[in-house]
């Protein structure tokens, strides 16, 4: 920041893509150039969050009321919190669920399954009451979210970083900065994954080029659970979703399909074939996703013949995928009320609304009662929602401007805001 006004990049690249923004961004994709649609539809409705909001920013130098501070180092929210019999949140021990944005490794009776609840949290002294609590603030753009019995992990877009803050609120750690370099714009996917040691993600590095934006390649990475320097796992591919599980890493392909390397090392392996996966998830025996071509498929974690759990009607716009011991469960991302909450069993069979008119439904969670989303449009607001797992009437949370993914644990919901103007946060509440 100079003199209250926002710096933005220079060179004619820069300014060539701004203006193609303002212009031509808000259309949807008409009348852009091939490289800005191909970007669009590769890195989805974050990209458009994040551009969009840029290149307007940029180009009316609006002034940034929260301060400079690129976006790098994640703002401190405060001193740690007191949990609940005077003991700090790390003395809980085990795993908490997770959502269709991000998992963690399990570590229940059912292996393998990310939205099993394996423990419970450490209760804290703000939880209850239905009062929602600010974990972290002054992020730029923060995307998929995770949580353990400790703490909540998050990337942020722009800032290249991945961070976490304890679940009871405290100083956010920042676990590796600047992810692809200096001279790059790295777009760090919707899913995350953690394991007993380490956080793994998927990125793609923007080249800036003269005319426009070239980009770069496509990687899983990883880095441990206190920080330190990321380590490339796998090269071609994770912008469409990251799991892992007590053997292998599971990548979205960038050539469609569905990969996996084990955790002792050694070659990527194909689990399944597709056609641009947009996320996926896991569970003991089976690897789910969902495609842009509007199809939800399942096929055997040590590999196998995919299946079609649903398509036509009852996928439209897929953005976010999770699972549980019965069911598999997504979002149809359509704009203006024309979103949904689907479900369909593992099995295969009739494809459930769990709840329909929803504004731009993006991440989703499950746990033993209940189905959560995120609603980030402007048509009908943005908010945080929840319906029983069998339907029935969806009930509002909270409003939040531009939430993006979605977590819950035994006691709480989390969720990343995707402000890209250093106004980012990671909030919880109460269930």
């Amino acid at each position: 920041m100079v003199g209250g006004r926002r710096q933005c990049p220079g060179g004619a690249w820069w300014h060539t893509l701004s203006s193609r923004f303002r212009g031509e961004f808000a259309t949807e994709g008409r009348g852009t150039s091939l490289a800005v649609r191909s970007l669009m539809a590769q890195t989805g409705s974050m990209f458009r969050v994040l551009l969009l909001g840029i290149a307007f920013g940029c180009g009316n130098a609006s002034s940034q009321a929260a301060g400079d501070g690129g976006g790098d180092v994640p703002a401190e929210t405060g001193s740690p919190a007191t949990c609940s019999g005077g003991g700090s949140c790390a003395e809980a021990a085990s795993q908490a669920a997770s959502d269709g944005a991000a998992t963690r490794a399990p570590e229940s009776s059912t292996p393998g399954n990310p939205s099993a609840e394996a423990g419970r949290p450490a209760t804290c002294d703000s939880d209850g009451g239905g009062s929602v609590v600010t974990l972290a603030s002054g992020q730029t753009a923060a995307g998929p979210i995770a949580v353990t019995a400790t703490d909540v992990y998050w990337t942020s877009q722009s800032g290249t970083t991945v961070s976490k803050v304890p679940i009871c609120g405290g100083a956010v750690t920042t676990l590796a900065l600047n992810i692809q370099g200096s001279a790059t714009l790295t777009l760090a996917t919707r899913a995350l994954a953690l394991d007993a040691t380490s956080i793994y993600w998927g990125a793609l590095s923007l080249q800036p080029a003269e005319g426009g934006v070239v980009s770069g390649a496509q990687v899983v990475l990883k880095v441990p659970l206190a920080g330190g320097t990321p380590v490339t796992v796998a090269s071609g591919g994770g912008l469409g979703g990251v799991r892992v599980d007590s053997t292998n890493v599971y990548w979205a392909a960038y050539q469609g399909g569905v990969m996996k390397e084990a955790l002792a090392g050694g070659a990527p392996a194909p689990v399944a074939t597709g056609k641009g996966p947009v996320d996926l998830t896991i569970d003991a025996a089976n690897v789910y996703w969902i495609e842009n071509t509007n199809v939800v498929m399942k096929a055997p974690i040590a590999g196998g013949s995919a299946t079609t759990l649903a398509s036509a009607n009852d996928v439209n716009e897929p953005r976010a995928i999770a699972v549980d011991a019965t069911s598999v469960y997504w979002t149809n991302h359509a704009q203006n009320g024309n979103g949904s909450v689907m479900k369909v069993p593992i099995a295969g069979g009739v494809a459930m609304t769990l709840a329909a008119n929803q504004d731009w439904p993006i991440g989703i969670a499950v746990d033993g009662s209940n189905v959560y989303w995120v609603n980030s449009g402007y048509s009908t607001g943005s908010t945080v929602m929840r319906v029983p797992l069998n339907g029935g009437t969806p009930t509002t949370l909270t409003s939040s401007m531009l939430p993006w993914a979605i977590a819950v644990d035994a006691n709480n919901v989390y969720w990343t805001t995707s402000d890209i103007f250093n106004r980012g946060t990671v909030m919880k509440m109460p269930k």
